[in-house]
């Protein structure tokens, strides 16, 4: 049996990594749940330009991400998601309660608008 060989490059590169994507059960990805989840007359709707945040107290936490593709590149699109992921996890550990959120996104976005994502996640969770 061969030992593993670790450099202290290795140790770096895991402290820094962070998970990229959420995990599978903080997906909603049924769209049968999707659409009752907009459908539903409990849900807060928040407007922040051109990203509408549907916001449904749930059981666990979990969310989606709407994207169209007039949003603009693959690119683009890429760039938005990774915002609103970060926001999210940002916003997570500081609510107690837990959501099913619903990010819309129609067209691009500001960068301030992205950028103040996490202040008015957190500002309309608490209400």
């Amino acid at each position: 049996m061969v030992a593993e060989k670790h450099s202290p490059a290795d140790e770096r590169r895991a402290e820094r990594h962070w998970p990229p994507n959420l995990e599978k059960n903080e997906r909603i990805s049924d769209k049968k749940t999707l659409s009752a989840l907009l459908k539903s007359n409990s849900q807060v709707r928040t407007h922040s330009g051109s990203v509408i945040i549907t916001i449904v107290p749930g059981q666990n936490w979990e969310m989606a991400i709407l994207i169209k593709k007039c949003a603009g590149t693959a690119v683009r699109r890429n760039r938005i998601k990774r915002k609103i992921r970060e926001a999210y996890r940002r916003t997570k550990p500081l609510v107690t309660t837990p959501f099913s959120i619903i990010f819309s996104v129609y067209s691009y976005p500001n960068s301030s608008d992205l950028n103040n994502l996490p202040n008015i996640l957190f500002s309309t969770m608490k209400k």
